[in-house]
């Protein structure tokens, strides 16, 4: 993952926590491959729903360099509007068009 986007996940790691829906975007991230079955299993097992966000940014920075944008696009594709302009202000965009 990119230096500037780990940046933005620390930066708004409180934000994420309360505002983060996993179950919708965590289908979608394995839909897109960046997750396997296995690792939505180790996200979903964690009882707590802190635990399952400190979890899945674990997973998300170590998936390579397109993970933060597929993350974007699937905050987008499960209406997570708070969360996706959040994002994009943190990385300076103006627009939700912007991502692709």
């Amino acid at each position: 993952m990119d230096h500037v986007h780990d940046e933005v996940l620390r930066k708004n790691c409180k934000f994420l926590k309360d505002n983060l829906k996993m179950e919708g975007l965590l289908d979608l991230m394995l839909e897109k491959g960046v997750f396997s079955p296995k690792m939505a299993d180790e996200i979903r097992s964690k009882e707590t729903t802190c635990d399952q966000t400190n979890t899945f940014f674990i997973i998300l920075r170590r998936r390579g360099p397109k993970a933060f944008d597929v993350f974007m696009e699937g905050l987008k594709e499960s209406s997570q509007t708070l969360v996706l302009e959040r994002m994009e202000h943190s990385l300076g965009l103006d627009h939700v068009d912007q991502i692709h």
